[in-house]
């Protein structure tokens, strides 16, 4: 039988979980909690999603029941949460101006490094800062800085290895040519180099080359995320409340469900 599959939207209006029972495509509204608050940041734990946190960019709430009841915890003001695909307890956060770790599903935190930006997907992921780049030592904690640079930095082991324009460690050397002027990064795909994110001239991936995507529109699309189970799957929101899907690494995009309000974070799992 397949397994149900979970996707939790935070929204203008608090957090809504969608549920896919039996993996048939009838995708379902199964709960609405939180409303009144906008939630910008969501993670559901990768084999226990009755496990999730959310957070509206001031506070962090911990569900233990599958997003029915939530409690506020202590932690970073988070405005984006990741999930890791190799350590399950694993989250990066980021509060708008640092990075954050936390190993024990978000109960407590380290500060990682100042960060512009950061995206993911799995344990592939991408930081930038605006002055200095920054490469991840292997004890998981300490950061150094490098020279001033402006093009994408990223990391396939969940930032054990880092890799940027002009420098590199290890043996993968492949090199991500220049971003689109004022591009923010939206997701990093798992395996093969997969960045997608948004810029003024539209939504831009990169997978050996930047191409612009079809289909999403740039002034409304405000998040994206993988399904840490299948690392070719994709999810969207926008600002209309409409949540979109893709099965092949961003390339094209279906509209799955609409009639939320403005969306601002999704969260992938799937019930074992």
């Amino acid at each position: 039988m397949a397994k149900a599959e979970l996707v939790l939207i935070g929204t203008d209006d608090g957090i809504v979980l969608l549920s896919n029972p039996g993996g048939i495509g009838r995708w379902l509204r199964s709960a609405h909690t939180l409303r009144g608050h906008t939630i910008v940041a969501t993670w559901a734990h990768p084999n226990n999603p009755t496990q999730m946190l959310c957070s509206d960019g001031a506070q962090l709430w911990r569900s233990a029941d599958g997003g029915q009841q939530w409690d506020q915890i202590d932690g970073p003001a988070c405005q984006r949460l990741i999930a890791s695909r190799s350590t399950s307890d694993r989250i990066w956060a980021h509060d708008g101006q640092y990075a954050y770790m936390s190993d024990d599903a978000g109960m407590t935190w380290q500060v990682l490094a100042p960060a512009d930006a950061i995206a993911g997907g799995g344990d592939s992921l991408w930081y930038r800062h605006k002055t200095t780049g920054h490469l991840k030592k292997s004890d998981d904690v300490t950061w150094t800085e490098t020279p001033p640079w402006q093009q994408v930095l990223i990391s396939h082991d969940g930032q054990h290895i880092w890799h940027h324009h002009d420098h590199h460690l290890g043996t993968d050397q492949h090199i991500i040519n220049e971003t689109p002027s004022a591009f923010v990064p939206l997701l990093a795909c798992a395996g093969d180099v997969c960045v997608v994110g948004t810029a003024p001239s539209g939504i831009w991936r990169y997978a050996g080359a930047w191409q612009i995507i079809d289909g999403l529109s740039a002034q409304s699309i405000t998040v994206m995320t993988t399904t840490l189970y299948h690392p070719d799957r994709a999810w969207a929101g926008d600002t209309n409340g409409n949540v979109w899907y893709s099965s092949d690494r961003c390339v094209t995009w279906e509209l799955i469900r609409g009639g939320f309000t403005s969306i601002r974070a999704l969260a992938t799992a799937r019930l074992m």
